[in-house]
């Protein structure tokens, strides 16, 4: 069997060539189950590991060895798909309206695509689901018992009006691979057009018509989804609040998310991100500081075994909205400043729950974190509030310091007459003799002549007393 054979190899020699097959033993497939490669117990049996077949015509070998890896391929693609399809729930099948079907729309287009070619298809609102159609032949039967929410998204700010069907089950149809997420949806505006490659004049008529004719189509295809989605009473369909929504990064790119009643959703960009609410036991939101930019948002779910799902890098200008959001819907949440090992915790939930729970309180550990960051910052105030002089120390300083001012002053009562003399002054006093002082200084000629004048009145009596002691 071609399962048996681990792998082929041609050996191009002199004078002829050889094949070399080996085949799968119990000590080949040492790591994984013998039995899904054996249909019997490996040690009842003798095993041949190795053949070798040697041809002068190399060319041949050369085919065999190809005809043998295209039949592995084709081998690994049936147990794929066999285990594709190992959990894939049978649905029922569609029942038809007789006539014309509740509600139709068409020219739409689906994700994921059924193939590389675009076509657009129709889809029809029957009895017991909907039943999208594509020109090709290809239909895809979707249930409304399988539908788990449904969402419509306008046009509103994007280039596209959709239908997104969350499922319970996965669904296979014409796709490869299961799918769990089905949008289908029409253009506003082809989305590969380049805009900008005509220069326009502003005022331009055929701009202005242009735009015209755009709001008329957002408003025309708004008004056709929401018509359709009144007419399918089975389903109810939700539409995303878009004033609450905010940037995030649930897996690899940064996303424009917002949430629902039921769920929070992300579905333009591709892979489209539905989280249901109905899942979550707890919301925690890490990195809730003051400073910080951006914050975390981690879904815990109920099911303990499934792990936490973490929303990064959300402004934290948002974390207002989300929180009277989380408070609105129900949601227990809780903050820290700091991120968590969710991995970690998670297995310690699992190992002890009761622990956990009675013991450490549960989830009441992460408000707990919380509180204790803020108790640090509270006793370090305290700790300032300790080095606090009390009344009785203040009145010793300042009965100190008011005796040793008492000696001081003693000290330096003499030269302070003068000071004091000169604050006795008048504002006119002061005033001349600020004149003086610049006269002074701007006529040193004058001043010197003036001084000789009052030396010589003042020094008259002395020199006649002088000639009286000479005689």
């Amino acid at each position: 069997m071609v399962k048996n054979i681990a792998f082929t190899a041609v050996t191009d020699m002199a004078n002829c060539g050889s094949l070399r097959i080996n085949f799968a033993t119990p000590a080949y497939v040492f790591k994984k189950d013998p039995m899904e490669h054996f249909s019997f117990a490996p040690t009842e049996a003798a095993w041949l590991k190795e053949l070798t077949y040697r041809s002068s015509d190399n060319t041949n070998l050369e085919n065999i060895h190809k005809q043998i890896k295209e039949m592995q391929k084709a081998h690994r693609l049936k147990l794929a798909d066999k285990k594709e399809k190992e959990n894939l729930v049978e649905q029922d099948a569609l029942i038809t309206c007789k006539g014309k079907p509740l509600a139709r729309l068409t020219d739409l287009l689906v994700r994921p695509a059924f193939s590389k070619k675009r076509a657009t298809g129709m889809l029809e609102a029957h009895e017991n689901g909907f039943r999208y159609t594509v020109s090709g032949g290809m239909r895809l039967d979707i249930l409304y018992d399988n539908i788990r929410h449904a969402f419509f998204q306008p046009c509103k700010h994007e280039l596209i009006v959709l239908l997104h069907f969350h499922l319970k089950n996965p669904i296979m149809g014409p796709y490869a691979k299961k799918q769990k997420d089905i949008q289908l949806f029409a253009e506003v505006v082809d989305a590969h057009i380049d805009l900008g490659n005509r220069a326009s004049n502003y005022g331009d008529r055929d701009e202005i018509e242009a735009e015209h004719r755009e709001r008329q189509m957002r408003k025309k295809l708004d008004q056709a989804f929401y018509n359709f989605t009144q007419k399918v009473p089975e389903v109810k369909f939700e539409m995303p609040e878009r004033k609450l929504g905010f940037n995030g990064v649930p897996g690899r790119s940064n996303v424009f998310m917002m949430p629902c009643s039921s769920a929070l959703v992300s579905l333009v960009e591709q892979p489209p991100f539905v989280f249901p609410l109905e899942d979550v036991e707890l919301v925690h939101l890490e990195r809730v500081a003051f400073g910080n930019k951006n914050f975390d948002m981690v879904f815990v779910f109920k099911d303990y075994k499934k792990l936490p799902v973490r929303v990064s890098t959300i402004p934290s200008q948002n974390l207002d909205d989300i929180q009277r959001w989380l408070h609105e819907t129900g949601m227990k949440f809780s903050e820290g400043p700091r991120p968590l090992n969710w991995a970690t915790l998670m297995k310690l939930v699992l190992t002890n729950p009761r622990s956990f729970f009675d013991e450490e309180g549960g989830w009441a550990i992460l408000e707990m974190d919380a509180d204790g960051e803020d108790s640090e910052e509270v006793s370090d105030d305290d700790g300032d509030a300790a080095f606090e002089p009390s009344d009785n120390d203040l009145d010793e300083e300042e009965s100190d310091d008011y005796s040793e001012d008492s000696e001081g002053s003693s000290e330096d009562y003499s030269g302070g007459e003068e000071e004091d003399s000169e604050e006795g002054l008048d504002w006119d006093e002061l005033e001349e003799q600020a004149r003086r002082e610049d006269r002074r200084k701007d006529n040193p000629d004058e001043d010197s002549d003036n001084d000789r004048k009052r030396r010589r009145k003042s020094g008259g009596g002395g020199a006649s007393s002088k000639k009286q002691r000479r005689r």
